[in-house]
């Protein structure tokens, strides 16, 4: 009798995991990167939205810097940031980051978007209001809808804004 309600129990289980691994593995990451292609450290600077709460947030916890060569390998880890690298001003809820040559910068991720998905809560979620890039050859300035429409697909899993 036991014997019956163990393999039930098993059985039971190993299709609430299955499921489970199915509903996850279908969900796919996208990360929002910013590109420094040119041969100068650049200065990256986003303010995020509001909060709901009015309480200033943190910069995001997905920031992290890859070297060009390691943006296309998923299992690569991004590194966090360090001391004079970034800089936060809660009451201006904006963020600073020096990039150097060659470097992304992951200032955001969503889960199941696309870089050209037009799902309305694509851009409800989105935490940035305004991304601005500078560096030796100029700046890039986006506001609005434009700080997540200005991101173009770049390799899998990735939105970039590249600076050259």
């Amino acid at each position: 009798m036991r014997s019956k309600h163990f393999k039930a129990k098993l059985l039971l289980l190993t299709g609430v995991i299955g499921l489970a691994f199915m509903l996850t593995a279908c969900q796919s990451v996208v990360s929002y990167v910013v590109v420094n292609e040119s041969n100068d450290r650049i200065q990256v600077r986003f303010v995020m939205k509001k909060p709901v709460a009015g309480v200033p947030e943190p910069p995001p916890r997905e920031l992290g810097i890859k070297s060009l060569s390691e943006l296309s390998d998923l299992g690569k880890p991004w590194r966090g940031l360090e001391g004079a690298q970034i800089a936060f001003q809660p009451e201006t809820r904006t963020v600073v980051v020096t990039l150097m040559p060659q470097e992304a910068l992951r200032i955001e991720e969503r889960t199941n978007v696309g870089c050209d998905d037009k799902k309305p809560d694509r851009e409800e979620y989105y935490s940035i209001e305004q991304l601005s890039v500078t560096g030796a050859s100029g700046s890039i300035k986006l506001e609005g809808q434009q700080a997540l429409r200005g991101f173009v697909q770049g390799p899998k899993g990735v939105c970039v804004v590249t600076y050259r």
